[in-house]
C-alpha cells in the first residue's frame, strides 16, 4: 500500500490470496480515502463517511475471520481476532468521543487510527496468506 497525495493506493503484493479479502481491502482502501477526504468537510459528511466506513470495517473483520479460522486455524485466528477487537474499540471511542466538525484533535485520531489499520494490514493480514495459498481463491466457508 502506498499512500500518495490524492490517498492510499492498493498494491498487488498486497494481495492475500483470498478474492473475498482482497477485495474488502481494496474497498477499505477507498473508504479510507474517502474519510480523509472529508476530514476538512462538515460534521455530517465527515460522520456518514465515518459511518459507512465503521459498518464494513465490521462485515470485513466478521467475514475476515470465518475465512482466517476455517483456513489458517489457530493461533493466528485468534491473534487476528484480538487485533480486529482492539481496532474496533478504539474506532467506537473515536465516533464517540468526537462529535462534532473536524478539529486537529478529531483528524488526529482519525489518521492515527487509519495507520494503525495500515499497519495491521500490511502486517498481520499478510501472515494468513501462505496459508490461503493451499485454498482456492474462491474459499469461502459455509
Amino acid at each position: 500500500m502506498t499512500r500518495t497525495e490524492g490517498g492510499y493506493q492498493w498494491r498487488e503484493q498486497l494481495n492475500v490470496g483470498n478474492d473475498l479479502i482482497d477485495s474488502d481491502h481494496k474497498h477499505l482502501i477507498e473508504l479510507i480515502n474517502r474519510v480523509q477526504s472529508c476530514l476538512g468537510a462538515s460534521e455530517g459528511v465527515l460522520t456518514s463517511a465515518m459511518n459507512e466506513f465503521s459498518k464494513f470495517l465490521d462485515v470485513h473483520f466478521s467475514r475476515e475471520e470465518k475465512i482466517v479460522r476455517a483456513a489458517c486455524g489457530e493461533p493466528l485466528a485468534q491473534q487476528i481476532y484480538e487485533s480486529h477487537l482492539a481496532l474496533l474499540s478504539t474506532l467506537r471511542q473515536i465516533q464517540k468521543e468526537s462529535r462534532g466538525a473536524a478539529s486537529g484533535s478529531r483528524i488526529q485520531q482519525i489518521n492515527g487510527f487509519i495507520g494503525d489499520l495500515m499497519v495491521h494490514l500490511i502486517k498481520q493480514e499478510l501472515l494468513m496468506k501462505p496459508a490461503l495459498s493451499k485454498f482456492s481463491p474462491s474459499f469461502a466457508p459455509g
